[in-house]
């Protein structure tokens, strides 16, 4: 695996695909047939998930993802501008040291 520095955006992003696709195929998990079980309680058994299978929309949830993406990107923005006229100091200080 090689690994990325991934943008806010780009992490927004598939946390909210994630949710979308999970929320799509989570109904499939609770059809499965019955199994015979001789104990009470089996991996296998589906009784005891209490997951909820129909998930409503996620709008809310991603408007405030992208809200927190937002913000953070000009919390960076802000920071950056705070930090280019002491870059520009500090090359001004190495190149002209006599």
């Amino acid at each position: 695996k090689t690994k990325r520095n991934l943008s806010p955006t780009e992490i927004g992003d598939k946390v909210k695909y994630f949710f979308r696709m999970y929320a799509i195929n989570r109904h499939k998990q609770t059809i499965l047939t019955p199994s015979y079980h001789a104990e009470n309680y089996s991996p296998d058994d589906n009784r005891f998930d209490h997951r909820q299978f129909l998930y409503p929309n996620w709008k809310r949830q991603f408007n405030t993802i992208d809200t927190l993406i937002e913000e953070d990107e000009k919390t960076r923005q802000d920071i950056e501008l705070q930090m280019l006229p002491m870059q520009k100091q500090s090359s001004n200080i190495l190149t002209n040291h006599d």
